[in-house]
């Protein structure tokens, strides 16, 4: 499974890498009419708000997971809990 992950993963970089290189050339982006751009977009973001909400639940998780029965340190006892509503993606 790890493997299959990995290899989805390295794909979807793949991917996103070629769009890079297509979104940077301006003589691709010129062949595309405002109507096909305006679907791009709304496709890609749909795409990436999904992957970003998984991203974000899986985090959560393993983060949670990881930090169960590790002894807390004197300065983590002492601070404040960590406001869960703060991540780093832009909504």
């Amino acid at each position: 499974m790890v493997r299959t992950i990995r290899f989805t993963l390295l794909a979807l970089e793949r991917s996103v890498s070629g769009w890079m290189e297509w979104i940077n050339n301006p003589d691709v982006m010129a062949s595309f009419s405002l109507e096909e751009l305006k679907e791009i977009s709304k496709n890609l973001s749909k795409l990436t708000q999904s992957f970003i909400e998984y991203d974000c639940e899986i985090t959560s998780i393993t983060q949670e997971d990881l930090t169960i029965g590790e002894p807390e340190t004197q300065s983590e006892s002492t601070e404040k809990p960590k406001d869960k509503t703060k991540v780093f993606y832009i909504k």
